[in-house]
């Protein structure tokens, strides 16, 4: 049989429908929505607990970097706590500072380096005048070191020994000093380590003057000291270390090696980028860290750099001093902040535990900068003394914890949450926060001491 006509067929395959690109195009537009909407809530914290802050600094736009921390900029004040009653009360009872040395058994350990009180009174000779000096005098010699995210500390330290000649870096001062990249303060009383080790010796003292400053510089030593900065008011109240390097009585003015202002002002190819303080503006400042400074100097000096301080090369009569700088201040205004915590810093100083923490709760009352406690440590030396381990542990895990820096590290904030857990007992805990304190700086003596006693059974 023959096929005239073959009807073909033809077969439609219906291919399916690609809806489910369809709804995932839906959905990233929802959730990029939400996402966009709900952003303030969520995007800063995000970004901080993401991104170490040297990077935000170093590529963040500076519109971008003032929205990640515009929540917590707001957040400027640490725990607050129960005023110790009426200020001028408070003044009075201390208008003659007494040294209590000794106190409590549960006093913490020193920081090393730092000045600590003797056991025996003090002697009070006849203070020498003061000697002459020129009316202008700017030192030379230094190698100008931009400083590092963070990194203040090592740099003003490598500047002050480069006067000197030393071969030195600010990344192998920091990887001595910090131990961590992280870690947010550099304290005084870590530096001397260091510049021993170097070969050199450090005089570190609190309630300078202008004119101990002049001193220094006119017998040929640079200084650095440690001052609050407020030059940037969108960031908050920081701290930061400057070498002061030369002062002129007919301008007014210090001139001072700054490793954060000097290369934005100048830039990266000046060597000698000078900045200029007018002498009230630099005291000011200095005094929100009880005016403190160290001098770098060769060992066989050591005679020279402790005539310039005279009498407050001794401890005791140094804290003594600064009390009664406080009450001065005090006295013309009561709600000095700074006038408080310089109080309480000083009283510590000399042992006297209860008062300080009075001093303190003053302090706090007022409201202290977010950042105190990065860089200051005498309220929890106050607080152990007097048994008050609660106040520290609440001002420690703050510290840690608190969001303007996620990342950040605080080795005397782990050891003196641990000396509190200590004296209620918590053998356990304390030993984990002292290896805490130490995971984040090998070099931290107080919790080398503080593990060696534990291990010992001491």
């Amino acid at each position: 049989m023959r096929l005239s006509h073959v009807k073909k067929r033809t077969v439609q395959i219906r291919r399916p429908k690609r809806q489910w690109i369809s709804w995932l195009v839906y959905g990233a537009a929802i959730a990029l929505f939400l996402g966009a909407c709900t952003a303030p809530l969520w995007f800063a914290r995000a970004v901080r607990q993401l991104v170490p802050p040297r990077y935000i600094a170093a590529y963040a736009p500076p519109l971008l970097q003032e929205y990640i921390y515009s929540d917590i900029n707001a957040q400027e004040i640490v725990p607050t706590a129960i005023p110790a009653g009426s200020g001028s009360a408070l003044l009075a009872e201390l208008t003659t500072p007494t040294p209590v040395i000794g106190g409590n058994s549960q006093a913490p350990v020193p920081d090393e380096g730092m000045p600590t009180p003797t056991l025996t009174a003090s002697p009070q000779p006849t203070p020498s005048p003061t000697p002459s000096i020129p009316s202008d005098f700017l030192l030379t010699g230094f190698t100008y070191i931009p400083q590092g995210w963070n990194n203040c500390g090592p740099a003003n330290l490598t500047m002050a020994l480069s006067y000197w000649g030393v071969q030195s870096t600010q990344d192998q001062a920091a990887n001595f000093l910090k131990g961590n990249r992280e870690d947010v303060n550099v304290s005084p009383s870590e530096i001397p380590a260091y510049v021993k080790s170097l070969g050199y010796q450090t005089l570190v003292r609190i309630n300078g003057t202008t004119d101990v400053l002049k001193q220094f510089i006119a017998a040929g030593y640079p200084v650095v000291i440690e001052r609050g900065f407020d030059e940037e008011p969108e960031k908050g109240w920081m701290g930061h270390y400057m070498l002061v390097v030369g002062y002129s009585d007919v301008t007014g003015q210090f001139a001072a090696l700054d490793s954060y202002w000097g290369w934005k002002h100048y830039g990266f190819d000046e060597t000698f980028p000078i900045d200029y303080w007018d002498y009230e503006r630099l005291d000011e400042l200095w005094r929100h860290f009880n005016r403190t400074y160290y001098v770098v100097y060769p060992p066989q000096n050591a005679a020279i750099v402790a005539a310039v301080p005279g009498l407050d090369t001794d401890d005791n009569i140094m804290y003594a001093k600064a009390v009664e700088m406080a009450h001065t201040e005090l006295s013309q205004n009561q709600d000095d902040l700074f006038g408080w915590f310089n109080l309480g810093t000083s009283l510590t100083g000399l042992g006297d535990y209860q008062n300080a923490a009075l001093a303190f709760d003053q302090a706090r009352s007022i409201g202290l900068p977010r950042r105190m406690l990065w860089y200051h440590h005498e309220p929890y030396q106050a607080y152990l003394g007097v048994g008050r381990y609660d106040d520290v542990i609440e001002l420690a895990t703050w510290t840690l914890n608190y969001s303007s820096n996620p990342q950040a590290e605080s080795e005397e904030a782990w050891y003196y949450r641990g000396q509190a857990v200590l004296a209620q007992g918590d053998t356990d805990s304390a030993r984990y926060y002292f290896n805490l304190a130490l995971e984040r700086n090998a070099h931290f003596a107080p919790a080398i001491q503080a593990l060696e006693q534990l291990n010992s059974g001491g």
